[in-house]
């Protein structure tokens, strides 16, 4: 049986006397992953699924959105994509007949994925971390929030067919150990390059919500002056 990462880390903090949260210690678990492991990508991640004591599940099972897997995934059109990631960390976001939809925070490089983290923190339905807690999130929630705006180009859509492997629930204690692991797996692209994309496409992202707003005061403006306009008129008629 494999060593279980999260709990190897986890003792390390309680030894250390950091605290489970807060940025103390997520400053703490970054440092610890980047001594433990450095730049190189962790080996043999299927591991992590069959790690000691990991809670691990099928796509059928999965009954919650808002909880965090991982899992080595086959992509049907793995020929024609231009990258994907063979050993995604996501939060689901929806349910489906067929599979789910679920935001890959892999996409991300590691200080801006630790700050969507963060942000994404107002949706815990808990304030201590237990088995029941997760993040009331859906994609309508990530669409339609601005703060969320950079979260967009991470979703992804996930067949059940082709997950390859059981689906490994990290325990929401474990998220911010998950958030710093070297574990993504991208195929066809370096990560450098893959995440010089994403925040290409953040940017885009950002200047099609600026241009929405935009458009949306000068409506607002141009209805508000009608109205005093009409207001005006009616003043003005004997």
């Amino acid at each position: 049986m494999a060593e279980n990462i999260f709990k190897k880390i986890q003792e390390l903090r309680s030894d250390a006397g950091i605290p489970q949260r807060g940025r103390v210690a997520q400053d703490w678990f970054r440092q610890t992953v980047r001594r433990l492991f450095g730049e190189r990508a962790i080996r043999g991640r299927e591991e992590l699924v069959q790690a000691e004591d990991a809670t691990t599940r099928t796509p059928k099972n999965i009954q919650r959105t808002g909880r965090m897997f991982m899992f080595v995934y086959d992509p049907k059109l793995k020929k024609t994509l231009p990258f994907y990631d063979r050993f995604p960390m996501i939060f689901v976001l929806e349910l489906r007949n067929d599979g789910f939809l679920g935001l890959n925070l892999h996409y991300l490089p590691i200080k801006l994925r630790a700050m969507l983290f963060n942000q994404l923190t107002v949706l815990l339905n808990t304030k201590n971390l237990n088995e029941n807690t997760r993040l009331r999130i859906s994609y309508q929630i990530i669409k339609n929030a601005t703060k969320f705006h950079h979260a967009l180009p991470l979703i992804r859509e996930y067949k059940a067919k082709y997950i390859r492997s059981r689906m490994l629930e990290v325990h929401p204690r474990d998220w911010e150990i998950a958030l710093f692991l070297p574990a993504e797996q991208f195929r066809k692209r370096g990560k450098q390059t893959i995440w010089a994309i994403t925040r290409k496409e953040i940017r885009e992202q950002r200047r099609v919500k600026a241009r929405a707003a935009k458009r949306r005061r000068e409506s607002e403006a141009e209805t508000r002056k009608k109205q005093r306009l009409q207001i005006d008129q009616k003043q003005e008629t004997p």
